[in-house]
């Protein structure tokens, strides 16, 4: 169902492709006149020439990040509408005594809640972690092609800090996951305490239904807190690792500075472009976690639609 969707908007998603390989190359653009900048300041005044090419490079970079973020908020916005237009008519051919028997009222509120964090997620986090992928590896390349050596002291720690990314994500996407079953299993007991009110109502059994609703709210919350702290705690060891490459890459880049190696702007460019690498790696717990309960989620939207779909049939 999502690949239907989108496919559906296959334009839109070239367009957001281009677009953001534009932003990354604006990025590079910017931080080699940045190098150029610095280089010749340390010997003589500015020309105004280079002036002039970096206030079009500082437009060309504004243009493109904005083309990026507005055809990524569209393309993610058209996929979420497709999504729910695809979904919708798999309820629009029910009959009434089919809806009676598939609790359609059940289903349709279960399916918003998941489409809302399908839709938050493709808007805020799925093409943005493409495009920091992307943008790892375009840096990456162009590092390696301006100057191995530093780009290796750059890249290999990153490497072990991935390592440490994929293992961390695995422990959020198991207390994330967990969240989501109790989650599950308190709105389970909510709607089948309303369905059965009159009844519980008639024998007076009120206090029981408030006592599972409220054991099951509790269960909830520990698991909510428990995917809180493990995120925050794994999150910021995340962001303490990440400082890793850029102080070898500083070290070893400094050095090859004092020794004429290497100029004081290529350095800059270096430093300025590590976020890019290891910000992606400091980010990706977190991402991964996000991804792994936006794939739950949708497989729970494809569930309950399969639900749907035989009820129609039969």
């Amino acid at each position: 169902m999502l690949l239907k969707s989108i496919y559906s908007c296959k334009l839109k998603l070239i367009l957001t492709f281009l677009s953001s390989v534009i932003s990354v190359l604006a990025l590079l653009l910017w931080n080699n006149q940045m190098s150029l900048i610095i280089n010749t300041v340390l010997v003589n005044a500015l020309s105004i020439d280079l002036i002039k090419s970096s206030v079009v490079i500082i437009l060309l970079c504004t243009f493109a990040v904005f083309s990026s973020k507005l055809f990524i908020n569209l393309t993610a916005e058209h996929i979420s509408h497709k999504l729910r237009i695809n979904i919708a008519s798999r309820f629009r051919c029910i009959s009434y005594k089919e809806a009676e028997e598939l609790s359609t009222g059940e289903q349709i509120s279960l399916l918003q809640n998941e489409i809302s964090e399908i839709s938050l997620y493709l808007r805020n986090d799925l093409f943005t972690l493409a495009e920091d992928i992307m943008r790892f590896m375009i840096i990456s390349a162009w590092m390696l092609y301006i100057n191995a050596q530093l780009a290796a002291f750059m890249l290999i720690p990153t490497i072990f800090l991935g390592i440490y990314t994929y293992f961390s994500a695995s422990l959020i996407a198991k207390t994330t996951r967990e969240a989501q079953n109790a989650n599950r299993a308190l709105n389970d007991t909510l709607y089948q305490s309303i369905g059965a009110f009159p009844i519980m109502h008639l024998f007076e059994c009120e206090k029981l239904c408030i006592d599972k609703f409220e054991s099951s709210l509790k269960k909830w919350k520990n698991a909510v807190i428990r995917e809180e702290r493990r995120r925050a705690l794994l999150m910021s060891l995340s962001a303490f690792l990440s400082c890793v490459p850029l102080l070898i890459l500083f070290a070893a880049g400094g050095t090859a500075v004092i020794n004429g190696t290497e100029t004081v702007g290529m350095l800059y460019a270096f430093l300025n472009l590590s976020g890019s690498v290891s910000g992606l790696m400091m980010n990706l717990p977190n991402r991964l976690a996000g991804f792994k309960r936006f794939s739950v989620n949708l497989n729970r939207l494809e569930n309950s639609c399969d639900i749907c779909s035989r009820g129609m049939e039969n």
